[in-house]
């Protein structure tokens, strides 16, 4: 009998702390429940960005925002139609708006009147410690070091450094002579990277990559031109760290290795160069020469490890905006052969001979130029502004409290109708003076001004000086020398990209053939 009173005994506590472990359990379920409603309900309706229009789910979680950017690459066009349903201003997140460029370029990203401070950019956004150069440094740093490095880009020096530019082109023409024999399609993609790559590393550093010479990409290159998802990648795990172990068993962790190797080889080449000192032998200046010389009124030069990361960010952003630029202008000139044949004429007519075209004289083909300026409304290397974090500042009448994030699509503003007639169309016209014999007054209302795809203010893209000139100087020394058409089966190269940071670029192939 005690035997059988001490067995229940023993039964009844188990079955006690068997209940009770489920009640806790239970409770904990309850509460975190009520947690989570608590966050929703303020989000929806008591959060200071409750005001500004959105969708519901978008208030409550970035989780859309993120897989739209990160793992879908079609935020691009998820911009387009959240403008066309809720207006210029739109909460895209909890903590985050996105902004026409009506609103968002003057009051956000233009220079900001005297004491109140500029909105700055999320710490790290780029990179690890892209808070520390130029690409995504705060006010102070960023002000001292492009007053260091613009002297690089400006038109003085891009016409100093002409020469070895012209160079590298005159090879790319080669090498698209010799590819495109016997009528063969070349893609004009690849070559238009490793030309690009070029010249920017022999700005930079003094040497280019030989991809011209070898007729492939450096293995840096490579690195760079797949690393680009990866640090979206990162900025996913950043806000949702306990999904880093599952998405590792996936591409995750080989993608987060090719950023690490991206940077290691930057650093590689950023120390080969400064082991030859600020002033090379040769006597050409470069990229490093302006980051290793002390600043006036100063008493060191910049870090070393801020100089890598700075050669290393302009690197890629020289070369990889440019040559996206350029493969968006033979796509849409490929399509349009009427345009291309006016171009065309515009370039042959301007020069008798090759050695004519230099920055200087392209700078003059006003056809040219609207050319430019439309393949960049219409095809913007960077669809999207990096998010900048508001300083307790008001935009457009609603208050955004300190830390909220702002940002601008590019792709968006450009495709809106309130700003461009025709917005989805390919109009060089619309660039051209009232006097140009090819003026159409169809676009006389369109607002050129939104078009900033370098961006706009005191942060604009510092390299823009450069990115003008060789696109002129690559398209006008192409044009002089080749006929070219795209090659079947490319009509819908731009509608089938997505995008990270900047498009995930397919091959585009075309037919090039000496002029006639």
């Amino acid at each position: 009998m005690g035997q059988e009173l001490n067995g229940l005994l023993q039964e009844g506590r188990g079955m006690s702390v068997y209940f009770s472990t489920g009640y806790a359990l239970l409770l904990a379920a309850i509460l975190f429940a009520g947690y989570r409603l608590c966050i929703i309900i303020y989000r929806l309706w008591y959060h200071p960005l409750a005001k500004v229009p959105g969708p519901s789910l978008m208030a409550i979680t970035n989780l859309p925002y993120q897989i739209e950017t990160t793992f879908l690459g079609t935020w691009h066009d998820k911009a387009v139609t959240l403008h066309k349903t809720y207006g210029p201003m739109v909460r895209v997140a909890p903590n985050t708006v996105l902004l026409d460029g009506s609103i968002g370029w003057p009051q956000v990203f233009g220079h900001r009147p005297k004491g109140q401070a500029e909105y700055q950019k999320y710490p790290g956004f780029y990179f690890k410690d892209s808070e520390t150069v130029l690409v995504g440094s705060p006010t102070h740093i960023h002000r001292r070091q492009r007053k260091q490095i613009g002297p690089a880009f400006s038109e003085a020096s891009m016409e100093r450094q002409e020469k070895s530019v012209t160079q590298f082109i005159h090879l790319f023409l080669q090498r698209l002579s010799e590819h495109s024999a016997d009528n063969q399609a070349v893609d004009i993609v690849n070559w238009l990277h490793i030309t690009t790559f070029d010249i920017i590393g022999d700005l930079c550093f003094g040497e280019s990559f030989h991809g011209l010479e070898g007729d492939d990409y450096h293995p840096w290159v490579l690195f760079i031109l797949n690393a680009f998802k990866a640090e979206g990648f990162r900025r996913f795990c950043r806000d949702y760290p306990i999904m880093f172990p599952v998405l590792s068993l996936f591409a995750g962790r080989e993608m987060m290795k090719k950023a690490e190797d991206q940077l290691e080889f930057g650093r590689t080449k950023a120390k080969a160069r400064m082991a030859l000192g600020a002033e090379p032998a040769d006597g050409r200046r470069d990229l490093l020469t302006y980051m290793m010389q002390t600043p006036k009124g100063e008493n060191k030069p910049m870090e070393e490890s801020v100089m890598i990361l700075n050669s290393s960010s302009i690197t890629v952003a020289g070369a990889e905006t440019t040559a996206i630029a350029l493969s968006g202008f033979f796509f849409y000139m490929g399509k349009d052969t009427e345009r291309l044949r006016i171009l065309a004429g515009e370039i042959r007519q301007a020069f008798k001979s090759e050695d004519e075209i230099s920055i200087k004289s392209a700078a003059h083909l006003e056809y040219l130029q609207a050319t430019i300026e439309e393949t960049l409304r219409i095809y913007p290397p960077a669809t999207l502004t990096p998010t900048r974090m508001s300083p307790g500042a008001d935009v457009d009448g609603i208050h955004m409290p300190q830390g909220v994030g702002v940002m601008v699509s590019i792709w968006a503003t450009n495709r809106n109708p309130e700003h461009f007639h025709e917005p989805n169309s390919y109009r060089p016209e619309r660039w051209l003076k009232p006097s140009h014999p090819r003026y159409d007054d169809r676009f006389a209302n369109d607002n050129r001004s939104m078009c900033k795809v370098f961006s706009h203010g005191p942060r604009d893209c510092i390299g823009k000086n450069l990115a003008y000139a060789e696109m002129r100087l690559i398209i006008s020394l192409v044009l002089y020398r080749f006929d070219f058409s795209l090659a079947p089966g490319q009509e819908d190269w731009h509608t089938s990209q997505t995008t990270s940071i900047t498009w995930e670029k397919r091959p585009l192939k075309i037919h090039l053939t000496a002029r006639q």
